[in-house]
This record gives structure tokens, C-alpha cells and sequence, in this order.
């Protein structure tokens, strides 16, 4: 997959999984998997249920930076990128790694600005 600033590799690829999967694991030792669960709240909103329609789908995907390219988005363009996506999507990808500026936080800040699942 070329990039504006080179293309992915094996070894990004590489890198992106085991960051991930440290991220995890430093995830899972700070908060136990059973407190976890019991923090969870049911949702309204099904990814499975908006793509499971007979119809055409486009998932909107949401990252404020590529590993290959940098920064893509500022913090001041999420609405404007949501009202866009919003449009045209059946629901929305957001990278959550910090590989890709995301975070937890994140997540829940735009699906504060959203309906999409």
C-alpha cells in the first residue's frame, strides 16, 4: 500500500502488531479483565446490525495520524470529519492506538458527536 511519504512494509506491519499488542497487555494489568466487564454498558448502536441491511455499505474510518504519512487530522476537525462521514457511512472506524493518534478517549469523544455505530 503506497503512502505519500513511503509504503507499508512487513515491518511496519511488524512493529504495529507487537505496539498493539503491548498496549493490551499494560491494558489488561491495569485494570482486571472481570472489573472490565462489569463497567461495560449495553449499546444502541450494533456495527454488525447497520451492515447486516441488503444494501451498499461504506464504513467512515477515523484516525488522526498514519504511521507512514504523520498527522492527518487536528483536534478542531473531528465534527467537520464526522458530519462528512455521516453522510455517507453506515458506521464508523475509529483507530484507537496511539499509533494512529488515537486513544480511549477518543472513542468517546466522538461517539459524544455521532449517531453511527
Amino acid at each position: 500500500m503506497p503512502g505519500l511519504r513511503g509504503a507499508v512494509t512487513e515491518d511496519h506491519l511488524s512493529r504495529f502488531v507487537a505496539k498493539t499488542h503491548q498496549e493490551v497487555l499494560s491494558r489488561e494489568m491495569s485494570i482486571p479483565l472481570g472489573q472490565l466487564l462489569r463497567r461495560v454498558r449495553p449499546s444502541d448502536r450494533y456495527f454488525h446490525s447497520a451492515l447486516a441491511q441488503e444494501r451498499f455499505h461504506l464504513v467512515g474510518e477515523f484516525k488522526n495520524r498514519c504511521p507512514i504519512e504523520g498527522d492527518l487530522n487536528s483536534p478542531n476537525q473531528a465534527q467537520t470529519l464526522l458530519s462528512a462521514l455521516e453522510d455517507k457511512s453506515s458506521a464508523l472506524a475509529v483507530h484507537c492506538s496511539e499509533m494512529y493518534g488515537g486513544s480511549p478517549q477518543l472513542l468517546r469523544r466522538l461517539r459524544a458527536l455521532t449517531d453511527l455505530p
